[in-house]
């Protein structure tokens, strides 16, 4: 199986979840029956999303873009589920910033 820059991308995130003392599993993250990419199912109760980018803008922010589908699957989720996160992976910086829907939500309307 090919490793794809993504995997590597994602899956330093997904170290910092399994390496919490509260981790138990992880699987695909299924709405309506359809298993949404790079998002998981953590333990039995709990949604994350995944997204990275590579490098800061010129003004030194990391700019993440969503589309309607990807922001649908989150409001989806967060109906069945009480804890959804967003996990944005700034990769030349090797951090990780996660936001709960609420927080997401809030800037989204701004």
């Amino acid at each position: 199986m090919k490793i794809r820059t993504e995997h590597q991308n994602l899956g330093a995130a997904l170290m910092q979840v399994a390496e919490d003392d509260n981790f138990t599993a992880i699987n695909p993250l299924r709405v309506k029956g359809d298993k949404i990419n790079n998002a998981f199912l953590i333990n039995a109760d709990a949604c994350l999303f995944l997204k990275y980018g590579q490098e800061p803008k010129s003004t030194g922010e990391y700019q993440f873009t969503f589309s309607a589908e990807q922001l649908e699957n989150i409001r989806a989720s967060s109906q069945h589920y009480q804890k959804v996160f967003l996990g944005l992976v700034c990769v030349e910086d090797q951090e990780v910033c996660c936001l709960d829907v609420g927080q997401l939500n809030e800037m989204i309307a701004a």
